[in-house]
């Protein structure tokens, strides 16, 4: 099989072996140096696709931070000073292309606290009220991270998906078959939102600073839902804590 592998990807057994990787032999000019240096390499790899757990000890003493982690980390706190800096009001002007729209009701305090970095943060506004444009102004504002939203009703995530569309916002429900890997907001159930699978997308997210915010929209749908969502909802809302 591993032949037929070799043939199917265009190159003979021969050339795999010679090109593509090394025999049980220990390669040629190697040192316990490199050895050790390959050792973290793969660490890296581990801990970034979530094999293992972030600042998990390594029998090489403590481990070094990737140049990866160091830009990420810079991308998020740019991310959070120009949330925390921006117009926020005018902002949404520029997004909605309405010059004289005005915060209005609860709107306002929600959005200064969303501003400060707060969390959590609950509005409780009517039907139409506005509630969407606290977490599409920010994903406007300081795109680069991911927003979480927690939407229980497939109506409103086809109507979400296509106002963020319309708005310039990249937008996508979550598939497990397919993660998003770019997107400035994720549209996920509260069944998928405490799956093992969305969890690990979750981890990733955190572990590369691109997860800015967990949102639960409607969510006296969730706790009043027969199926009792509230356990899961209430460790989904633990990880709100690493929002901007």
């Amino acid at each position: 099989m591993g032949h037929i592998a070799d043939l199917q990807a265009a190159h003979s057994s021969h050339v795999a072996g010679m090109v593509y990787g090394w025999g049980i032999q220990e390669q040629a000019g190697s040192t316990t140096h490199r050895w050790e240096m390959f050792r973290l390499s793969s660490t890296d790899w581990h801990q970034f696709l979530v094999f293992s757990a972030p600042g998990h000890p390594s029998i090489l003493g403590k481990r070094k931070r990737a140049p990866w982690e160091d830009e990420a980390e810079v991308s998020r706190m740019e991310r959070r000073h120009q949330l925390a800096t921006m117009d926020l009001e005018a902002a949404a002007q520029r997004m909605t292309g309405q010059p004289d729209m005005r915060f209005r009701g609860v709107q306002d305090p929600a959005m200064q606290a969303i501003q400060r970095g707060e969390s959590p943060v609950v509005a409780v506004m009517p039907t139409s009220g506005g509630k969407s444009m606290l977490f599409m102004v920010p994903a406007f504002t300081a795109p680069g991270g991911t927003t979480i939203i927690v939407v229980p009703l497939v109506v409103l995530r086809a109507d979400m998906t296509r106002r963020c569309q319309e708005l310039g916002i990249s937008c996508v429900p979550w598939e497990s078959r397919r993660p998003p890997n770019a997107a400035s907001i994720i549209l996920v159930t509260p069944e998928s939102a405490v799956s093992p699978d969305f969890q690990t997308f979750l981890n990733r997210l955190r572990w590369t600073r691109r997860l800015d915010q967990i949102v639960i929209n409607k969510c006296h749908v969730v706790l009043n839902d027969q199926r009792d969502f509230r356990p899961q909802m209430a460790q989904l809302g633990r990880l709100v804590q690493a929002r901007i």
